[in-house]
């Protein structure tokens, strides 16, 4: 694990000294990729929480109904 740290810090390192078109053109489509995956968990996470929130509030009408049918 630490050699994996290590060679990543290392790559970084390399990649942050050079300055030319190619490495920022590069990092900025790994940047936007990285954001754009970000961005579509993001939308996932809250459809499924409203979801999450419509099967709750349907269960808790479900139980309403069941305890006045038990009544």
């Amino acid at each position: 694990m630490v050699h994996s740290f290590t060679s990543t810090v290392y790559i970084f390192d390399q990649i942050h000294m050079r300055n030319d078109e190619f490495t920022i053109e590069m990092l900025s489509k790994l940047s936007m990729t990285f954001f754009k995956n970000l961005l579509q968990a993001k939308d996932k996470y809250q459809r499924e929480l409203m979801l999450h929130a419509a099967d709750v509030e349907a269960l808790g009408t479900i139980k309403k109904q069941v305890a006045a049918s038990v009544d």
